[in-house]
Protein backbone atom coordinates (compact mmCIF):
# COMPACT_ATOMS: atom_id res chain seq x y z
CA UNK A 1 0.00 0.00 0.00
CA UNK A 2 1.15 3.51 -0.94
CA UNK A 3 1.20 6.36 1.83
CA UNK A 4 0.85 9.81 1.05
CA UNK A 5 2.55 12.38 3.35
CA UNK A 6 2.14 16.39 2.62
CA UNK A 7 5.70 17.13 2.96
CA UNK A 8 9.16 15.31 3.47
CA UNK A 9 11.90 15.70 5.99
CA UNK A 10 14.70 18.40 5.04
CA UNK A 11 17.15 20.91 6.74
CA UNK A 12 15.97 24.06 7.51
CA UNK A 13 18.78 25.70 4.88
CA UNK A 14 16.81 23.67 2.03
CA UNK A 15 13.56 25.33 2.41
CA UNK A 16 12.67 27.69 0.24
CA UNK A 17 11.66 31.31 1.73
CA UNK A 18 7.73 31.29 1.78
CA UNK A 19 7.74 27.64 1.98
CA UNK A 20 5.60 26.59 5.16
CA UNK A 21 7.34 23.43 7.33
CA UNK A 22 6.35 21.64 10.86
CA UNK A 23 8.94 21.79 13.63
CA UNK A 24 9.12 20.10 16.83
CA UNK A 25 11.27 21.42 19.21
CA UNK A 26 11.61 21.31 23.24
CA UNK A 27 8.45 18.82 22.62
CA UNK A 28 6.41 21.15 21.15
CA UNK A 29 5.19 21.01 17.58
CA UNK A 30 4.83 24.50 15.67
CA UNK A 31 4.01 25.41 12.10
CA UNK A 32 6.63 27.86 10.51
CA UNK A 33 7.52 29.64 7.20
CA UNK A 34 11.15 30.46 6.02
CA UNK A 35 11.58 34.32 5.91
CA UNK A 36 13.80 36.59 5.00
CA UNK A 37 13.84 39.28 7.57
CA UNK A 38 16.51 42.12 7.63
CA UNK A 39 18.34 40.17 4.91
CA UNK A 40 19.16 37.39 6.93
CA UNK A 41 16.77 33.82 7.25
CA UNK A 42 14.13 33.76 9.77
CA UNK A 43 11.13 31.89 11.04
CA UNK A 44 7.47 33.21 11.14
CA UNK A 45 6.06 30.59 14.00
CA UNK A 46 2.18 30.67 12.34
CA UNK A 47 1.12 28.39 14.89
CA UNK A 48 2.67 26.16 18.10
CA UNK A 49 1.19 23.84 20.56
CA UNK A 50 2.75 26.02 23.28
CA UNK A 51 0.77 26.92 25.73
CA UNK A 52 2.79 30.69 25.97
CA UNK A 53 2.04 30.88 22.13
CA UNK A 54 -0.80 33.41 21.13
CA UNK A 55 0.02 35.18 17.63
CA UNK A 56 3.08 34.92 15.00
CA UNK A 57 5.79 35.36 15.99
CA UNK A 58 9.65 35.77 14.30
CA UNK A 59 11.86 34.01 15.86
CA UNK A 60 16.24 32.99 14.62
CA UNK A 61 17.15 29.94 12.81
CA UNK A 62 18.88 28.74 15.78
CA UNK A 63 15.78 28.00 17.81
CA UNK A 64 15.57 24.43 14.92
CA UNK A 65 19.30 23.42 16.96
CA UNK A 66 18.00 20.01 17.07
CA UNK A 67 14.62 19.83 15.55
CA UNK A 68 12.94 17.57 13.08
CA UNK A 69 12.07 20.03 9.52
CA UNK A 70 8.68 18.78 7.81
CA UNK A 71 8.60 20.35 4.77
CA UNK A 72 4.51 21.43 3.81
CA UNK A 73 5.44 22.62 -0.11
CA UNK A 74 1.88 22.46 -0.82
CA UNK A 75 0.35 24.51 1.99
CA UNK A 76 -1.50 27.66 1.45
CA UNK A 77 -3.16 30.39 3.07
CA UNK A 78 -7.03 30.43 3.42
CA UNK A 79 -8.80 33.47 4.54
CA UNK A 80 -11.79 33.30 6.53
CA UNK A 81 -14.98 33.89 4.54
CA UNK A 82 -16.76 35.17 7.78
CA UNK A 83 -17.95 38.84 7.24
CA UNK A 84 -17.08 39.10 11.00
CA UNK A 85 -13.41 38.35 9.94
CA UNK A 86 -12.74 40.35 7.56
CA UNK A 87 -11.89 44.59 7.57
CA UNK A 88 -12.31 46.26 4.34
CA UNK A 89 -11.34 49.81 3.42
CA UNK A 90 -8.32 49.42 6.58
CA UNK A 91 -5.26 51.78 7.20
CA UNK A 92 -1.68 50.45 7.91
CA UNK A 93 -1.90 51.24 11.19
CA UNK A 94 -5.01 48.93 11.83
CA UNK A 95 -3.47 45.38 11.50
CA UNK A 96 -2.26 43.77 14.78
CA UNK A 97 0.22 40.39 14.85
CA UNK A 98 -1.77 37.68 13.11
CA UNK A 99 -3.79 39.55 10.79
CA UNK A 100 -3.74 38.40 6.82
CA UNK A 101 -3.30 41.23 4.67
CA UNK A 102 -4.65 41.54 1.46
CA UNK A 103 -3.10 44.90 -0.18
CA UNK A 104 -4.64 47.29 -2.73
CA UNK A 105 -2.42 45.66 -5.51
CA UNK A 106 -3.52 42.06 -4.32
CA UNK A 107 -0.10 41.31 -2.16
CA UNK A 108 -1.02 38.94 0.65
CA UNK A 109 1.50 39.68 3.85
CA UNK A 110 1.16 38.37 7.29
CA UNK A 111 1.31 40.56 10.30
CA UNK A 112 4.07 39.28 12.83
CA UNK A 113 5.58 39.95 16.08
CA UNK A 114 9.21 41.01 14.97
CA UNK A 115 12.11 39.14 16.82
CA UNK A 116 13.28 39.46 20.05
CA UNK A 117 10.41 42.44 20.52
CA UNK A 118 12.34 44.36 18.71
CA UNK A 119 10.81 46.39 15.83
CA UNK A 120 7.48 45.81 16.70
CA UNK A 121 5.33 44.68 14.05
CA UNK A 122 6.70 43.37 10.46
CA UNK A 123 4.52 41.99 7.57
CA UNK A 124 5.62 39.46 5.76
CA UNK A 125 4.65 38.67 2.02
CA UNK A 126 2.94 34.81 2.07
CA UNK A 127 4.45 34.51 -1.05
CA UNK A 128 7.92 34.96 -1.73
CA UNK A 129 8.59 34.75 2.65
CA UNK A 130 10.06 38.36 2.30
CA UNK A 131 9.93 41.66 5.17
CA UNK A 132 7.59 44.31 3.05
CA UNK A 133 6.97 47.52 4.43
CA UNK A 134 3.04 48.96 3.09
CA UNK A 135 2.76 51.73 1.53
CA UNK A 136 -1.34 52.95 0.85
CA UNK A 137 -4.06 52.28 2.82
CA UNK A 138 -7.21 50.76 1.62
CA UNK A 139 -6.28 47.49 3.06
CA UNK A 140 -8.60 44.37 3.38
CA UNK A 141 -8.04 42.73 7.14
CA UNK A 142 -8.47 39.10 7.79
CA UNK A 143 -8.69 38.16 11.64
CA UNK A 144 -8.72 34.87 10.92
CA UNK A 145 -7.37 32.31 8.61
CA UNK A 146 -6.06 28.46 8.51
CA UNK A 147 -2.90 26.67 6.88
CA UNK A 148 -3.71 23.69 4.55
CA UNK A 149 -1.65 21.37 2.97
CA UNK A 150 -2.75 19.53 0.25
CA UNK A 151 -3.06 15.40 0.99
CA UNK A 152 -3.83 12.99 -2.20
CA UNK A 153 -6.98 15.45 -3.78
CA UNK A 154 -7.88 17.38 -1.19
CA UNK A 155 -6.74 20.00 1.37
CA UNK A 156 -6.17 19.12 4.80
CA UNK A 157 -6.08 21.78 7.80
CA UNK A 158 -2.58 22.02 9.10
CA UNK A 159 -3.68 24.84 11.74
CA UNK A 160 -5.67 28.01 12.28
CA UNK A 161 -5.65 31.74 13.61
CA UNK A 162 -6.62 32.71 16.17
CA UNK A 163 -5.25 29.98 18.17
CA UNK A 164 -8.01 28.12 20.57
CA UNK A 165 -6.88 25.79 23.46
CA UNK A 166 -7.34 22.31 22.90
CA UNK A 167 -8.09 22.58 19.44
CA UNK A 168 -4.92 20.88 17.91
CA UNK A 169 -4.39 19.45 14.48
CA UNK A 170 -1.13 18.39 15.65
CA UNK A 171 -1.24 16.64 19.13
CA UNK A 172 2.21 15.59 19.28
CA UNK A 173 4.25 16.11 22.45
CA UNK A 174 3.20 19.38 24.87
Amino acid sequence: MKVELPGHTKSFGAVNPGECFTFIGHSVTSVGMKVEWLGAPAIAVLWSASDDWTVPQLIGPAALSGSSVQSLPSAVFIASADPMDIRAGANREDYAPGFLIRTRDEQMLVAVKSLGGKHGISVIDVETGRSEGITSDSLTLFTSWRIAAKVLDKYETVCSFPHQKGHHRFPGPR
